[in-house]
């Protein structure tokens, strides 16, 4: 009897704690608060990426940055296996407390915990086999060659770690600790872009390599202050042994279904990039400008963080705060949300947008002061991100699709406006252009984000319906103000 009472007031605490950072304060407070610390760790990322450049301009060579931009788009595939497990873990615990049913929680804990050793395994199985043809497809040789894969077979050994790191994150996630949140990840940047990517690139000579050992090694170090926080009890969420030996519970695959979504949605995002960064190498080729074009083509590519930042910072803490209101039943907050998330996107990205298009030669200039890399810079990221503003729109949809649990629903809509747009308008402007113009090409990014943020506005129609026929559910006096009165 004493331990079921212990039980109750534990469920009591953490409802009380949920409550208070997922579902009192307002929808814009509550994005507001929730936002700043995953936002803050994507500024942190996208300055990481500059000062990564920078690293590897200095203590490796521009050739470096070139490989980067080729083989990049294998460590998002890595990655892909630590968003699945961030996003089922921040979504489906979040959901479980909006429903008040915790003593399902430490089950799902501990079954995605399981499930970050066994992508461990079959991501580097599957990914590094695939690093030669992938050099041999962009036809990479010599150094850049040789750099690309030193960079990649660490960093893809190390994908156990990144899951971990990143499943912790979503666990803080669901508590609505989106301080916590920004506060891990910026660590790692931290460490890694000011202590290990000088020291590895530099007195210890590691080359490319250093700058994979260096990233592995950042994310190790809070990922094990994080394992040792939430099984010692530091947290809300927890396990015991006993857990980690049981079968998957239910709500576990409930919880794969918003990971495999998120999955599908990181690998379609990436999985275009073939194709364009295909279509500008070949047009490099054709122009004599094969080196210059990939050194600058980096650049373009790691400044996508700064207008995406936000919008992806608002997507990672929407999905908590949406499935916390829709778990609980309150719908006219989980549309509220919605709305909200969009107009602070628009802002941002807005304002990110205008920065680039104005100071893009000083932007080019912090990676390198050669006058043919600026202009080559300038120019492709005032292409690149013209219509930046509407890049937090299929973000934001797919989120809120997610958190309401029409997975399927999502997974069509990541597939139509993260894989379909920039093959189809690159084929399309690669292959009418008989001089292969890389300028040209490059307006397939802004044509993406114009046909997905449209694509986006017209599936969310019907959800929305959805929502608005769904009964409300009356206000219960669940805060610690009501329960006082």
């Amino acid at each position: 009897m004493a331990e079921t009472t212990q039980t109750v007031e534990v469920h009591e605490k953490i409802e009380d704690d949920t409550y208070e950072r997922l579902g009192k304060d307002t929808p814009f407070r509550t994005l507001y608060q929730t936002t700043w610390g995953p936002f803050a760790a994507e500024v942190v990322g996208a300055l990481y990426g500059i000062v990564d450049t920078f690293w590897i301009s200095r203590l490796v060579s521009q050739e470096g940055n070139a490989a980067m931009a080729l083989v990049s788009l294998m460590d998002t595939f890595g990655r892909a296996f630590g968003h699945f497990v961030c996003s089922a873990a921040s979504s489906q615990l979040s959901r479980l407390r909006g429903q008040k049913k915790h003593d399902a929680i430490p089950q799902v804990f501990a079954d995605l915990f399981r499930l970050c050793f066994i992508f461990g395994i079959i991501a580097p199985l599957i990914l590094i086999p695939l690093i030669r043809p992938l050099l041999n497809f962009f036809n990479a040789t010599g150094n850049i060659r040789q750099y690309g894969f030193d960079y990649l077979q660490p960093l893809l050994l190390g994908t156990c770690i990144t899951c971990l790191n990143l499943f912790f994150c979503g666990c803080l996630q669901s508590e609505g600790r989106g301080s916590a949140f920004g506060i891990v990840q910026i660590s790692s940047f931290c460490i890694n872009m000011l202590i290990f990517d000088p020291l590895f690139m530099g007195p210890l000579k590691l080359g490319m390599k250093g700058a994979a050992l260096s990233t592995i090694t950042a994310e190790f170090i809070p990922m094990v202050v994080l394992a040792y926080m939430f099984f010692k009890g530091k947290f809300n969420t927890t396990c015991n042994s006993s857990h980690l030996l049981n079968k998957f519970a239910p709500e576990t695959y409930d919880a794969m279904k918003v990971g495999f979504t998120q999955f599908i949605s990181h690998i379609c995002f990436n999985i275009p990039s073939f194709f364009s960064r295909k279509y500008i190498e070949l047009g490099a080729t054709k122009m004599g400008q094969y080196s210059q074009i990939l050194a600058a083509l980096n650049p373009v590519m790691r400044i996508w963080s700064f207008p995406g930042s936000y919008a992806m910072a608002l997507s990672i803490s929407f999905l908590p705060a949406a499935s916390y209101a829709y778990g609980a039943s309150k719908i006219k907050r989980t549309k509220e949300i919605l709305k909200v998330a969009y107009f602070m996107t628009f802002g941002w990205c807005g304002v990110a947008e205008l920065i680039i298009i104005v100071f893009g030669e000083y932007i080019a200039k912090i990676f390198d002061t050669d006058p043919s890399f600026v202009s080559l810079t300038v120019k492709m990221l005032r292409i690149t991100y013209s219509f930046a503003i509407l890049m937090g729109v299929e973000m934001i949809a797919a989120s809120f699709l997610q958190s309401i649990k029409w997975n399927k629903c999502a997974l069509i809509l990541s597939i139509l406006t993260r894989f379909l747009p920039v093959p189809m308008f690159g084929s399309l402007l690669f292959f009418t252009d008989p001089s292969r113009n890389v300028f040209r090409t490059l307006k397939m990014y802004p044509l993406n984000d114009i046909f997905s943020s449209l694509l986006s506005t017209i599936v969310l129609i019907f959800p929305w319906k959805s929502l608005s026929e769904m009964p409300e559910k009356e206000e219960e006096d669940s805060s610690p103000d009501m329960k006082e009165l």
